[in-house]
């Protein structure tokens, strides 16, 4: 409940949650729909997916740019190997190196030199 999260921080946040919540119920109005819309059928999936040409684009600029990049090789890279502006193509953060800590560390404020 709002109560529950806000309630440290006073009763005047509480109400004003409480209050946006109010509004928005307010502001709730009615989308009118087509009456066709009850006969509307799904469209028949292709037969075949053929990928985006954007997709294939992002492969090579993962191959290209973004593996040197995260092997610390990026200035060995010739500035013809980058698009012109500097742009990167859609879809390349599925590429990307990940990595994920295995033990997340506990912050000792105590400590804490807040570097």
């Amino acid at each position: 409940s709002i109560k529950k999260m806000y309630g440290k921080k006073g009763d005047k946040v509480v109400q004003m949650n409480i209050d946006g919540v109010n509004m928005s119920c307010d502001g709730i109005v009615e989308c009118k729909v087509p009456a066709s819309w009850a006969d509307a059928g799904a469209e028949p999936a292709p037969a075949k997916f053929e990928a985006p040409a954007w997709l294939s684009k992002a492969a090579s600029f993962a191959n290209s740019i973004q593996r040197p990049c995260n092997n610390l090789d990026g200035n060995d890279l010739p500035v013809s190997t980058f698009e012109a502006g500097g742009r990167v193509p859609l879809g390349t953060s599925q590429y990307e190196k990940r990595g994920i800590a295995i033990n997340v560390p506990r912050v000792d404020m105590d400590k804490c030199t807040q570097c």
